[in-house]
C-alpha cells in the first residue's frame, strides 16, 4: 500500500481491471450509505450515484473519520483517482 500525504489514510494500488461491463440499476433500497457499509466494501467494485447527478463504478480504497472516501474512479478507458465526500453519494450497488 502507499501512504497518501493526508495523515492517516492508505491507498491501495490501481485497480488491475476494468469493472463489470453491465451498469446496474438504481435501486431505492440502497440510500443509506453510510461509512459502516463502505468499509465493507472497500477493495471492491461499487457502482456510486452521487446526489448532485451522476453516476460511475468506483474501487474505493479506504475511508477517512470525517467521512472521506478515497478510491478510483473509471472514465470508460482508465481508472482515476479520486476523493468523495460519503454525504454526497445517494446510492451504491
Amino acid at each position: 500500500m502507499i501512504k497518501n500525504d493526508e495523515p492517516g489514510v492508505l491507498i491501495s494500488r490501481t485497480p488491475q481491471s476494468p469493472p463489470p461491463q453491465v451498469t446496474p440499476g438504481y435501486n431505492k433500497l440502497n440510500k443509506n450509505v453510510s461509512m459502516a457499509i463502505i468499509k465493507n466494501l472497500l477493495l471492491s467494485y461499487i457502482y456510486v450515484w452521487v446526489k448532485k447527478g451522476g453516476a460511475f463504478w468506483m474501487y474505493p480504497t479506504s475511508v477517512t473519520p470525517d467521512n472521506m472516501l478515497f478510491g478510483y474512479q473509471w472514465d470508460d478507458r482508465f481508472w482515476h483517482f479520486v476523493k468523495l465526500d460519503i454525504d454526497e453519494i445517494d446510492n451504491i450497488y
